[in-house]
């Protein structure tokens, strides 16, 4: 739909894909208090799921354990720093592959278009949670190397996918999109960090011959059978 064309002789939501019409029906009705107070203070709180914000943290962390030589802070910093890029790198080829409009041009505009490829701007780009993927990969990390932070993890990453309904930012399947994003990209970054962490094996060796022997192994030259 293009600006300044009338909604009741061209409806943008496609009717016969049902999901699509009932997550924007839902977005509508939950952003409707988005340019309220409250809700834009919260909303401000809520950048701190920001690419830019989660990547100061994990670098901060790394930073910490590194320079206190704190081995648990660094592997918690080396996590949380592998799951922000894993996911920032996932969120961002979907969004150059897709276009999908902000519920707030549809609030403010009646403007919703979506497809694939399409503008490289932000109002055009909702199609995943870009915040949602990268809180979700970053507490999943937090979670892993501190389980007894679980709760607050849990509660922040929350914290940052409500909001961005609440304000008109994304649309409850991009947010959910943004959950399975996050979810995926931190487990894939697990797997690499443990591989890499994972000793290498050492090529087996014969032990020294005792004094005498020529060979370890019973019943070879110069190394006498040992009787029971």
């Amino acid at each position: 739909m293009l600006r300044g064309e009338e909604p009741s002789h061209h409806d943008p939501i496609d009717r016969s894909f049902g999901l699509e019409a009932l997550d924007v029906a839902l977005a509508l009705r939950l952003a409707r208090g988005k340019d309220r107070l409250l809700v834009r203070a919260l909303g401000g709180l809520s950048e701190i799921g920001s690419q830019q914000a989660l990547l100061t943290l994990a670098a901060g962390m790394l930073a910490y354990g590194l320079f206190t030589r704190d081995a648990r802070g660094t592997r918690t910093g080396a996590r949380m720093l592998g799951a922000h890029i894993a996911a920032s790198l996932v969120k961002s080829t979907v969004k150059r592959l897709t276009h999908r409009t902000r519920p707030d041009l549809l609030i403010d505009d009646g403007l919703y278009v979506r497809g694939w490829f399409g503008p490289n701007e932000g109002s055009w780009q909702s199609f995943p949670s870009g915040h949602v993927a990268v809180s979700v990969a970053v507490s999943r990390a937090v979670m892993r190397a501190h389980p007894e932070w679980r709760g607050r993890a849990c509660a922040g990453a929350a914290f940052v996918a409500a909001l961005q309904v609440l304000r008109g930012s994304h649309f409850p399947t991009d947010v959910a999109a943004g959950v399975a994003v996050g979810a995926l990209a931190e487990a894939t970054s697990e797997a690499a960090f443990r591989a890499a962490a994972r000793p290498h094996a050492a090529p087996a060796t014969e032990s020294p011959a005792p004094e005498g022997c020529s060979s370890t192994r019973p019943g070879r030259t110069g190394c006498p059978r040992r009787l029971r």
